[in-house]
């Protein structure tokens, strides 16, 4: 299984220059999943290794728990896996407050908003990031800041996944502020197409 993974994960993080955009989307589905899967099973293994280890060391005790080691470390692995996408799937929003001192009294209370790390592409596309922009419009803030991880510029720019970002507007600014996946993925273009959609 572990050996499969070995060759699933770095075809899937190529998959972004296949052409067929259903194969390719399969192709990254498949591998990013093997890829989440496949830590879990060997952090849950070790694990289990570490605690057999701990109780076979008392006089009287067998290792037994060895043998359990494999179908602990799927189950376990399978179930995670599991909530991770559910997780990943149905991001979470809070609206925090900053209390600003040196501010005039009027302005003491800023809302924020920000969103980051949404890694944009073969997975997660442009109906992801119009609920992402929806619900950033909602909080009503002072502020929306993108704090970069969004990647994947290529596929985005080609497929007018970023449209949706123009729409966002706060009372005061909306900032954008690249993060290293930018840079891997060709972080002029990014910025071109940001100040394009203003």
């Amino acid at each position: 299984m572990l050996l499969a993974a070995c060759v699933i994960i770095p075809i899937s993080v190529g998959a972004r220059f296949i052409q067929n955009r259903t194969l390719a989307d399969y192709i990254a589905w498949t591998g990013l999943t093997t890829m989440g899967f496949s830590l879990r099973f060997v952090v849950t293994c070790c694990a289990m290794f570490f605690c057999c280890a701990r109780v076979s060391r008392y006089p009287g005790n067998k290792p037994q728990c060895y043998r359990y080691v494999g179908t602990v470390g799927v189950v376990s692995a399978l179930f995670f896996t599991l909530i991770g996408l559910i997780i990943a799937r149905r991001p979470a929003s809070s609206k925090s407050t900053f209390r600003l001192r040196i501010c005039p009294r009027r302005c003491r209370v800023f809302d924020r908003a920000e969103s980051s790390d949404l890694h944009v592409g073969s997975t997660i596309k442009r109906g992801f990031v119009e609920r992402i922009v929806a619900r950033s419009i909602m909080l009503n803030a002072d502020l929306i800041a993108i704090t970069g991880d969004w990647s994947m510029v290529r596929y985005m720019i080609c497929h007018r996944t970023p449209q949706p970002l123009a729409g966002l507007a706060a009372r005061h600014a909306v900032y954008f502020v690249t993060g290293n996946h930018e840079y891997y993925s060709g972080e002029r273009a990014w910025t071109a197409e940001l100040r394009r959609l203003g």
